[in-house]
């Protein structure tokens, strides 16, 4: 037993190590395809390089997934609280899905979310959290289908609310949803890990808090956080 949590230890570190690499050298290749997509005027060239973006963008979800799944067996992660201004890191979050969302026709209503109400969250792990709830919101949406993001105070905290209008979770699936590389029947794509979940609700509760599913097949799904005060 010793040896084999040796074994599962250098694995996990391994693991971290490599993909710590990888970010930077993935996070190169977007930039320069990025720069590459603003300088380049024939309209082929821009597909092409805007192609690449995506692609880059893609490894480097699965590549972060992937580090953090080696953080999570090295019981490595750590959050540290501050006081945020939730709508500031709402805004960042929508802003980052904005060209995702109209490339599959998906609207991201405007959030319902006060300009003075504030968390106590670490800043980077909350835009993580959000950021793999509304990807997945716009990812499993009908077209034409909408993403709204609200919050508001309650007793102890903050409620913090990601509902989408997409294709749902079929009740035999969403008991394990939170479970490390889980994909419902009904999820065709294969661009997703399947690690968001499990590491954002890894992270609300390394938080005191909890992260909650009611989901309707064919109607679409509610993932609610709630972060103590």
């Amino acid at each position: 037993l010793q040896k084999e949590q040796e074994a599962n230890r250098i694995k996990d570190e391994f693991l971290a190590v490599v993909t710590h690499d990888l970010r930077n050298t993935i996070q190169g290749v977007m930039s320069y395809s990025q720069l590459l997509e603003r300088k380049v005027i024939e309209p082929r060239l821009q597909i092409l390089a805007r192609g690449v973006v995506e692609s880059a963008r893609h490894m480097s979800n699965l590549t972060n997934d992937l580090h953090d799944l080696a953080r999570m067996g090295m019981q490595a992660m750590r959050v540290e609280p501050q006081t945020c201004t939730l709508r500031t890191t709402v805004d960042t979050v929508l802003e980052e899905f904005a060209e995702f969302a109209t490339q599959e026709k998906v609207e991201l209503k405007e959030p319902e979310v006060d300009a003075q109400l504030t968390c106590r969250a670490d800043p980077v792990r909350l835009r993580q959290v959000l950021s793999n709830l509304v990807s997945n919101a716009v990812k499993y949406n009908h077209e034409g289908g909408s993403v709204r993001v609200s919050a508001s105070s309650v007793i102890n905290g903050v409620r913090i609310v990601v509902e989408d209008t997409g294709i749902g979770i079929p009740p035999e699936a969403q008991a394990n949803v939170f479970d490390l590389f889980t994909r419902a029947s009904n999820h065709k794509r294969r661009d997703s890990s399947g690690l968001g979940l499990a590491i954002s609700k890894q992270l609300v509760e390394l938080h005191g808090g909890t992260l909650e599913l009611r989901s309707t097949a064919g109607e679409g799904s509610i993932f609610t956080v709630f972060l103590p005060n």
